[in-house]
């Protein structure tokens, strides 16, 4: 092998790397979601969390909630969403697999949650 052939393959190498590499990678990710109890919205709640950390949505009331939700990377560009809601209606925690900017929507008997993940602005 020359030296000419083994300088070739470097660039291919590095470009092979930067397929696998996920398409978005961020620490922090912004998800706006929309609650739903028989088809009528209930809350609309927006939070930032840190990649592999819980954030939580804690509202008081009669009307009241929690929303936990956690996101991960996944294969193909895509992000997992772990969520658990507790609320009047009932409880479901749901895990869904999104591509960043789409919206996807979960249906578990008369509860819904619809869910758009992004990456979240830096910081400062």
């Amino acid at each position: 092998m020359t030296s000419g052939s083994a300088a070739r393959r470097i660039p291919l190498g590095a470009a092979l790397l930067l397929i696998a590499a996920p398409a978005f990678s961020t620490d922090a990710w912004r998800v706006q979601t929309t609650l739903r109890h028989d088809a009528a919205v209930f809350a609309q709640p927006s939070l930032v969390v840190r990649e592999g950390a819980p954030g939580i949505v804690d509202v008081a009331g009669d009307g009241g909630y929690r929303l936990q939700v956690s996101v991960t990377d996944a294969p193909d560009g895509a992000v997992r969403v772990a969520t658990a809601l507790q609320s009047a209606h009932g409880d479901v925690a749901p895990v869904l697999i999104v591509l960043p900017g789409e919206q996807a929507e979960v249906l578990i008997g008369s509860l819904g949650i619809s869910i758009t993940v992004s990456p979240a602005p830096p910081a400062g």
